[in-house]
């Protein structure tokens, strides 16, 4: 790692992020990285990366026909908008599953990545389905 990946690490670690570790004698294709809860910051011994975040998919039309009757969240600079999920199609004009929103103004329809990229659902998690690695 270079200084300035090196100082990109710690200045996460510094605004909240998690940090995992690893022993640097380890090839990289066997490493095993360890959730670092106060990093010592040894670089000679160990190398140090950001939490990498789940990567998400958008739902199947199978699984946003099980979500129809849920609501879900738009988060505004007004606030929370709380919509509910009416209807499910099969394509919409991306050629992707999509869904009809319900709820104050009017009816509209959003394809499974726009819901993934601009919606959650009430409890906070996301719209979308974590991939396997």
């Amino acid at each position: 790692m270079n200084t300035r990946e090196k100082a990109e690490v710690m200045i996460a670690f510094a605004d909240g992020e998690e940090i995992q570790g690893a022993p640097l004698c380890v090839p990289e294709e066997n490493r095993t990285y360890m959730n670092m809860s106060d990093p010592c910051w040894n670089w000679r011994t160990t190398i140090y990366r950001k939490k990498p975040k789940p990567k998400l998919r958008p739902y199947t039309f199978e699984e946003l026909k099980e979500l129809r009757g849920q609501s879900v969240c738009f988060i505004s600079s007004k606030g929370k908008i709380i919509r509910l999920i009416v209807c499910v199609e099969k394509r919409s004009l991306r050629g992707e599953p999509s869904v009809g929103l319900g709820n104050v103004p009017k009816n509209f329809i959003i394809g499974a990545s726009g819901l993934l990229k601009n919606y959650i659902h009430v409890d906070g998690s996301p719209c979308g389905v974590q991939e396997n690695k």
